[in-house]
């Protein structure tokens, strides 16, 4: 899968406390990956953070040394993490640093979102969690009508405010 294009959305004060990069390489076909992104980034500025969401493309010349929350998010082909955000975290030193992972997919994410933990461990990230969401499969209980790429931004969201409690 190749790089998409250079793309940077920010969130919160610059002066906040405490930053969060989230990196993602856009899907070709559905924008899940940056709604869940800017979903998670949006809950972070709500509790006084400065959130960036950038894609691969664009994070090659940030520093992640500076953010006190790395977020992966990936999509899912062929049961595995997208190949643009796996190579540029393959580069990376995370020694101490405080790591989410997002995997993303139809609905057979299983595979990937192992991959991009054990991934983010290797490099030397804490990661504080992992929650993977579908554009396919149900993302909430049975019986919940509701679009689910809007359940899955309410979950993401939820699941952003649980990491915060790691701060």
């Amino acid at each position: 899968m190749r790089k998409a294009e250079a793309i940077v959305w920010e969130t919160g004060a610059h002066t906040a406390s405490r930053n969060a990069i989230i990196i993602y390489n856009p899907d070709p076909f559905y924008n899940l990956d940056e709604q869940v992104c800017k979903a998670f980034a949006t809950t972070l500025s709500n509790s006084n953070w400065y959130a960036q969401v950038l894609t691969v493309k664009a994070i090659e010349e940030s520093n992640l040394a500076q953010a006190d929350l790395i977020v992966f998010c990936t999509n899912t082909y062929n049961w595995a993490p997208d190949t643009a955000t796996m190579d540029f975290l393959k580069t990376q030193n995370l020694d101490g640093m405080k790591c989410v992972a997002l995997t993303l997919g139809m609905g057979t994410t299983d595979r990937a979102q192992r991959i991009l933990e054990e991934t983010i461990e290797s490099r030397g990230g804490e990661l504080l969690g992992s929650k993977a969401y579908w554009l396919g499969k149900p993302n909430a209980e049975p019986g919940v009508v509701a679009p689910n790429v809007h359940i899955a931004k309410l979950l993401v969201a939820e699941f952003a405010d649980e990491i915060l409690k790691s701060f």
